[in-house]
């Protein structure tokens, strides 16, 4: 990526949001790893939430979250993620990480929680934190 020249590399953001259960650790190192070695600029802007979850599936509810996420407290794994992310050199950035405790759907999206059609009422509620958390990545 010629550390981060304008001209000389191609950049991609990664935009990733869930929940810890669902978050695979290894994309750092299946996904950015490898883009960086092609010589891409890869940004991860990166949204969890800790909020009770309940999956559409049944058995979805029974995954079990990645123990790096929770050997530690927040600090401690927010700072391994950086780590791990910094092994790959200045061509590989955590720009953006935010820790939601409750999502909170806004006025716009309400409607079509309590009234939509779309599959049933958990399963919009989980599309519209991941909706929201990635639109607070944007601001």
């Amino acid at each position: 990526c010629l550390a981060w020249n304008k001209t000389g590399s191609k950049r991609l953001a990664l935009f990733v949001a869930g929940t810890p259960i669902r978050l695979q650790t290894n994309f750092i190192e299946h996904v950015m790893q490898p883009l960086v070695r092609d010589g891409h600029a890869v940004d991860l802007y990166l949204a969890l939430t800790f909020e009770n979850y309940s999956s559409w599936k049944g058995h979805a509810n029974s995954y079990v979250a990645d123990p790096w996420l929770f050997g530690s407290n927040r600090t401690a794994w927010t700072n391994s993620l950086r780590e791990s992310i910094a092994k790959f050199g200045p061509c590989a950035q955590l720009r953006e990480l935010i820790v939601h405790d409750n999502v909170t759907i806004g006025s716009d999206g309400q409607p079509w929680l309590e009234k939509g059609r779309w599959w049933n009422r958990s399963t919009r509620r989980n599309f519209l934190s991941l909706f929201t958390m990635i639109r607070s990545l944007w601001s």
